[in-house]
């Protein structure tokens, strides 16, 4: 028994580690590469913040309606980029801690918390 908890514990881990990872190289391909380079979570936040915005889009009548509210679309969804890494990051040190030995997942996700947003 006590091996396959191990196991478990080693799985949840590597899956924290890729998160974390994942979530870096997200980053940088989407801020830091000077050409253009398509990655999956920015796609998908991308996709995502459309999504939300054709719910407003479906009650304009007019172009200039719709480019007022789309003009938003691209600066929004850049300033919330941020904030999903610093979550998926979140996710992945939880996921790191719990499997280190932290006794609850509430427990990893405040020590994961305050490691990522005190100086």
């Amino acid at each position: 028994m006590d091996i396959i908890i191990g196991f478990v514990h080693a799985i949840v881990f590597i899956i924290g580690l890729v998160i974390v990872l994942g979530t870096l190289f997200s980053a940088v391909k989407t801020f830091v590469l000077p050409r253009s380079s398509r990655d999956i979570l920015t796609v998908i936040v991308f996709r995502a913040s459309r999504a939300l915005f054709d719910l407003f889009l479906k009650r304009q009548q007019t172009y200039a309606e719709r480019d007022r509210i789309l003009a938003l679309y691209a600066p929004l969804t850049l300033m919330s980029l941020p904030v999903v890494w610093l979550c998926c990051v979140e996710v992945g040190y939880t996921a790191m801690f719990w499997a280190l030995g932290v006794d609850s997942l509430l427990k990893a996700a405040t020590i994961s918390g305050s490691s990522l947003l005190s100086l």
